[in-house]
């Protein structure tokens, strides 16, 4: 998985079917990297985990450790999807929604 970040939005591009389908057997994790610089590493770990949450459209964003007050102080980022997700970007090779109105989390096959 290839994971950017540009100031605001979340992109994970996931490099086949097949990285998808590990999902249902352990999460994944990369380093997060600056959009449109690969090169630039956050110095953050980010994971996709296939697992029951209440975020919306079965997408949930969370910061780590909790309570972090700054860019500086996060340390991970971790994302969850539910099943109904995860079967959309098995059909339709990409999902992703919208989270407080404003960061958007796009998970991408491809």
């Amino acid at each position: 998985m290839r994971a950017e970040f540009d100031g605001q939005d979340y992109f994970l591009f996931l490099a086949s079917n097949t990285e998808l389908q590990k999902l249902q057997q352990e999460k994944i994790e990369s380093r997060l990297i600056q959009a449109w610089q690969p090169d630039n590493d956050l110095g953050k770990i980010i994971s996709l985990e296939l697992a029951e949450n209440k975020g919306m459209d079965g997408i949930e964003l969370k910061h780590l450790p909790d309570g972090a007050k700054s860019w500086e102080a996060i340390q991970e980022v971790q994302i969850k999807i539910n099943n109904r997700a995860y079967n959309h970007i098995a059909q339709h090779r990409q999902f992703g929604t919208r989270y407080n109105g404003s960061d958007k989390v796009e998970i991408i096959i491809g």
